[in-house]
């Protein structure tokens, strides 16, 4: 399916996302939990579909733990002002406890989710009047829990002076947006351990390979 992205508001805007403000954000996670909804728990129903079978499992992800070791240590060998000895130390970690978070995962509902959800394939449109969410190039789509996406665009477009309090209330808002369009109860608790999953699965299954990439490609977001 094609669209002629003409006109938007904030396209290709990774590598400076100092104009995603607050409530381009909340917008941007209330429109995805429309899509993140209409699946939720139906994961039988999009594997029927046939066009995609890449869905991450926790024995996949654990049988690849020398492949994530080695895009840690490379990207410590090739941009040591960026990933020092302790943040070396804190990708270990995830590697040798990625069953127990993994296996933790696979007992939460899952989605299809964009997989690549950034200001590099998001954007604004305003129709009527009204801003809504634009998302393209779905390529990577697959599924996973919610909050994978959740995790990415939050990494993308937060800074260093982001509080914790501020995450939350991010989290709960994505919560909230999904839980009133799937009708179904979903815990809070729950759902902050999830986004904390995500974020691990986001660091070594992506900012890594980014990482790699940078090596022979610059990306200027990173």
């Amino acid at each position: 399916m094609m669209e002629c992205l003409t006109g938007m508001e904030l396209m290709d805007t990774a590598d400076d996302v100092s104009g995603w403000t607050p409530e381009h954000i909340g917008q941007a996670l209330r429109d995805i939990a429309q899509v993140h909804a209409r699946w939720l728990g139906r994961e039988d129903e999009v594997r029927a579909m046939g066009w995609f079978d890449n869905a991450p499992t926790r024995r996949a992800m654990t049988a690849a733990a020398p492949l994530w070791r080695g895009l840690i240590q490379h990207g410590r060998d090739e941009f040591p002002e960026w990933i020092r000895p302790e943040h070396t130390a804190r990708f270990q970690r995830m590697i040798d406890t990625m069953p127990e978070w993994w296996a933790a995962i696979e007992k939460m509902p899952r989605t299809l989710v964009h997989n690549d959800f950034n200001p590099r394939n998001a954007a604004f449109r305003t129709v009527d009047g009204e801003r809504r969410l634009c998302v393209y190039d779905w390529e990577l789509a697959t599924l996973h829990i919610p909050q994978r996406d959740l995790a990415e665009l939050l990494a993308f477009t937060l800074n260093t002076n982001t509080t914790l309090d501020q995450v939350r209330e991010l989290v709960e808002t994505h919560r909230q947006a999904v839980a009133a369009a799937s009708g179904q109860e979903l815990d809070p608790a729950q759902w902050w351990d999830g986004f904390r999953f995500a974020l691990r699965d986001y660091a070594v299954n992506r900012v890594a390979m980014y990482v790699l990439a940078h090596s022979g490609k610059h990306y200027g977001f990173m």
